[in-house]
């Protein structure tokens, strides 16, 4: 991807899938229309939820579109410029590690991975180590595109 092209930036193109399916759903659009956000919202996901997902790739994007719906978006990331990012996928990803390696899932009191680097309350312990490796995997395209846009602005 280059810093230069943002059409060809993940989390716009999530975006832009993600909103053409939703409003082509005419309960969506109803909700939408008549001014009820949150409804609207609330719909959306759970619509999402029930999509089956052809490959990795569309599963990827849509947390990163998850992500972003969520505010953590190109303005949130790019405040992370310590690695923070990097640490966060290394979480999930130790965590799918622990889940594929044991065979069982993570016990109930397990809440958040010791490393995380931002509120525990925004860890969220998955129930298979996929969605822990698929987030891993969105958090580092997260990373990717914040030194872009980085490298872009210093350009």
């Amino acid at each position: 991807m280059s810093p230069t092209a943002p059409d060809n930036d993940v989390g716009v193109m999530a975006k832009e899938v993600m909103a053409s399916v939703l409003m082509a759903q005419p309960d969506l659009m109803r909700q939408a229309a008549s001014g009820d956000e949150e409804a609207a919202r609330a719909l959306a996901y759970r619509m999402l939820e029930k999509m089956h997902f052809t490959s990795v790739h569309d599963e990827v994007l849509w947390e990163r579109a998850k992500q972003h719906a969520k505010g953590y978006d190109a303005g949130n990331d790019d405040v992370w410029t310590l690695g923070q990012l990097i640490t966060g996928a290394k979480c999930y990803l130790e965590t799918a590690f622990i889940q594929l390696t044991s065979g069982k899932p993570i016990p109930s009191c397990f809440t958040h991975h010791k490393d995380w680097p931002w509120h525990p309350s925004t860890f969220k312990v998955e129930s298979t180590p996929r969605r822990h490796l698929i987030k891993t995997i969105a958090m580092l395209v997260a990373e990717v595109e914040r030194e872009e846009r980085e490298e872009a602005r210093r350009a």
